[in-house]
């Protein structure tokens, strides 16, 4: 015996119309054409070999099968739902190596200051690498390093298409003798 291969946007369709208990209403909702969702519809059931729905001028009324189906597709979509969401979140799950440059200041402030106060950073490992600037970086911009992945810095960087954003001030003490002054 042949499986079926349903689609999920067969199983969409058929859930929207049961929803809405009118094939115009659902094409609405879907935006889709209503001749479109009527195909779709008409597919579904010659692929199936069974009626989902009993159809009159007025009325779009589920036959007992298509009761019975309906929360088999309704189950099957909020699985791939699930599904997808899970997928969404373990793609921004906290793991990984994050690598931080920054000059020797900030780097002694953050390893004394800020990382040794986070008890639970999950999967995450860090790097800490100084990036000392040189004088022409306060004019020309700051190289990205290529195993970079945070730049901490007091001139921009080279690339502009980086995202700049402000994290926190940070407090320096500045001494110069009064001929400089």
């Amino acid at each position: 015996m042949n499986k079926l291969q349903l689609k999920h946007r067969e199983l969409k369709i058929i859930s929207v119309i049961a929803a809405s208990e009118n094939i115009s209403h659902a094409a609405t909702v879907l935006g889709i054409a209503q001749a479109n969702v009527s195909k779709y519809l008409a597919d579904f059931e010659s692929k199936v070999g069974l009626k989902v729905f009993d159809r009159t001028t007025r009325q779009l009324t589920l036959t007992p099968f298509g009761i019975a189906l309906l929360p088999y597709i309704n189950d099957m979509l909020d699985r791939n739902d699930q599904l997808n969401n899970f997928i969404a979140d373990y793609k921004h799950e906290k793991r990984g190596k994050v690598t931080v440059y920054a000059p020797t200041g900030i780097i002694a402030y953050l390893s004394q200051h800020v990382i040794a106060k986070i008890q639970d950073i999950g999967g995450i490992t860090l790097s800490l690498k100084t990036c000392n600037l040189d004088r022409k970086a306060f004019y020309e911009g700051v190289d990205f390093p290529d195993d970079c992945d945070i730049l901490l810095s007091y001139a921009h960087p080279k690339d502009e298409s980086l995202v700049a954003s402000f994290i926190t001030k940070y407090a320096v003490i500045a001494f110069a003798s009064q001929e400089y002054l």
